[in-house]
């Protein structure tokens, strides 16, 4: 029989480890420096607020309470409202005036709830666009607006 000599790996066990240690340490920072990059390029990006097309998409949507909230934004980082923008504007005070008023009007609060009103008869006059007097006419008849 021969004798075969087995080859001894010449690193020792420390740096195999630390060899093994480094590789899985790489594999699990590279998918959390991408998720948290991610989300750096999503935040600076939106730091300039929520485009009209957002705003309009939320309007066709009757996502009501997510336009306030988009416009809300936009007025905490300093957007410039434009001409096409004023429109959503408006529309969202009346929407927060009527949702305010109903409320005031369930609890009791007439004061308050005259106060809504006329923040809401304030804002409408404000707003041109068609398709916003359309969606006017719906709000005042869920919160009970003459």
């Amino acid at each position: 029989m021969m004798n075969k000599k087995i080859k001894k790996s010449k690193r020792p066990l420390q740096v195999k480890l630390m060899i093994a240690v480094t590789v899985i340490a790489v594999l699990v920072i590279i998918p959390l420096t991408s998720n948290i990059m991610e989300d750096v390029f999503r935040i600076t990006g939106r730091q300039k607020g929520y485009s009209e097309e957002t705003l309009f998409q939320c309007f066709i949507d009757n996502e009501y309470g997510m336009l306030t909230d988009k416009i809300e934004y936009n007025k905490g980082v300093g957007r410039k409202i434009t001409k096409e923008e004023e429109n959503y504007y408006a529309f969202s005070d009346c929407y927060n005036a009527a949702v305010d008023y109903k409320m005031y009007i369930k609890n009791n609060e007439m004061t308050k709830a005259e106060e809504m009103l006329d923040k809401f008869r304030k804002n409408e006059e404000k707003i041109t666009g068609r398709i916003f007097i359309d969606a006017l006419v719906s709000i005042k008849e869920v919160y009970g607006i003459n």
